[in-house]
């Protein structure tokens, strides 16, 4: 099995992605960690891991599961008060923020 740091640099965060048959609903969950750990970032570099962002999707996908999870993942790098609120929000600010952006993207 190959893997890839999942640490966001500058932040305490770990974007899990996770395809598979045997799941059979889209969810996104935070995970807030009773300690920090230290793995690897994005750019090879050690952090300390604080929150746990987790997508999960059946395999296979449709195509508004896949936009919904491109929706969130991309939401979250897209710029420096995003990647605050992912790090440092309230799990009800982040779904205030994710309905927002939902609701524009049925508009």
């Amino acid at each position: 099995m190959n893997t890839a740091p999942i640490g966001i640099p500058n932040t305490g965060i770990g974007l899990f992605h996770c395809i598979h048959e045997t799941i059979k609903e889209p969810s996104f969950s935070i995970v807030d960690l009773p300690q920090p750990f230290d793995i690897i970032n994005m750019e090879q570099k050690k952090m300390k891991l604080n929150r746990i962002l987790l997508l999960l999707a059946p395999d296979p996908m449709d195509a508004s599961t896949q936009d919904m999870m491109g929706t969130i993942s991309a939401s979250i790098v897209e710029s420096d008060a995003n990647l605050h609120l992912f790090n440092n929000g309230s799990k009800e600010q982040i779904e205030h923020h994710l309905n927002q952006l939902f609701l524009e993207k049925m508009n």
